[in-house]
């Protein structure tokens, strides 16, 4: 089995642990040909991902943030998609967090980047928009990933090509996909729509966000509610707001005023207490925790170093990691 160390913090105390599994459902990085998993104090890898062990393959030399990357049920990972600094890719390849090896899987319908993406209650993934070309062309298109059969399949469209939306599980097991822009006409949305995991279908009944968002990100809250975070609105000025979507009325609020403008990119975990943590990864290392009892935001612990992309996921005894990315927004 292969092991990580990683570091975390969930008020600000120290960050260092050892575990044996990726966090279920977690996005993990590739970059410049190696795939990695990321502490707060230095980069480490997955034994098994280095260059002793084999030689990554050449498909994974795309940027940070740019594919589909989930951990799927079983713990191993899936990556699909992205870009290798000549094209928009469809290839996929998955990491067998067992024996440390990587192995090719089938290719995506649509090659695309910057797609959104999420894992079922299924165990599949759902893959939707994006853009397909360097030019930025966003998509509406989506397929999921069956890990059973290491297959793709097409499922409904959406209605707005969306590229950087924000998606989230719902208690029910639909996905509610918001915002994000549709690049070309740098038109950014201020809609919403769900998609039903039993008929493979996208409705608009999601809703009018108070705002529009673009490089936004969304967690379900433990009521079942969706908190809406961060983001660009259509004038690029940071949203200094959350919307909150209520799916038993099918309508959206707002939060009180978050604390840092560097929240138009950021990711989000709802802690065992039901409170939402925050980490701004664009420029800046501050976090906060949302209250959804009081609906306010406050400031808590910094992350030891400045982040631009990476991650954050809850593990299984509480705490959170933050990992990937990069200390600048050129690498």
């Amino acid at each position: 089995m292969s092991s990580l160390s990683y570091t975390t913090t969930v008020t600000g105390g120290v960050w260092s642990v050892t575990v044996d599994q990726l966090p279920v459902g977690a996005q993990v990085y590739a970059k410049a040909g190696s795939w990695f998993y990321e502490s707060v104090a230095s980069n480490v890898e997955i034994s098994g991902a280095s260059s002793t062990s084999g030689a990554v393959p050449t498909v994974l030399a795309w940027p940070a943030d740019s594919g589909a990357f989930r951990t799927l049920l079983t713990g191993d990972v899936l990556m699909a998609g992205g870009e290798d600094g000549v094209s928009i890719i469809n290839q996929t390849v998955l990491y067998n967090i067992g024996s440390g090896t990587f192995s090719t899987a089938g290719n995506m319908i649509t090659a695309r980047t910057v797609p959104n993406s999420i894992v079922l209650g299924s165990g599949e993934v759902l893959v939707a928009g994006g853009t397909t070309d360097y030019g930025f062309t966003a998509i509406d298109s989506a397929e999921l990933y069956d890990p059973l059969s290491q297959t793709w399949g097409p499922t409904g469209t959406m209605n707005y090509k969306r590229a950087y939306a924000a998606m989230a599980r719902l208690h029910n097991g639909n996905i509610l996909v918001a915002g994000g822009q549709d690049i070309v006409g740098l038109t950014v949305f201020d809609t919403a729509e769900i998609y039903s995991t039993s008929g493979g279908t996208w409705s608009t009944s999601g809703g009018i966000m108070n705002s529009t968002r673009r490089f936004c990100n969304a967690v379900t809250l433990s009521d079942g509610k969706v908190l809406v975070v961060g983001g660009q609105d259509g004038s690029d000025t940071a949203v200094m707001f959350a919307d909150i979507y209520d799916p038993a009325l099918d309508s959206w609020s707002t939060s009180g005023t978050t604390n840092f403008e560097g929240f138009e990119s950021c990711q989000l975990v709802v802690l065992d207490d039901g409170q939402v943590l925050a980490a701004c990864l664009w420029g800046t290392s501050g976090t906060e925790l949302y209250n959804p009892g009081t609906n306010l935001w406050s400031t808590t612990g910094r992350m030891s170093i400045t982040r631009f992309f990476g991650g954050l996921s809850k593990l299984p005894n509480g705490d959170v990691l933050a990992y990937g990315g990069s200390e600048d927004s050129s690498t």
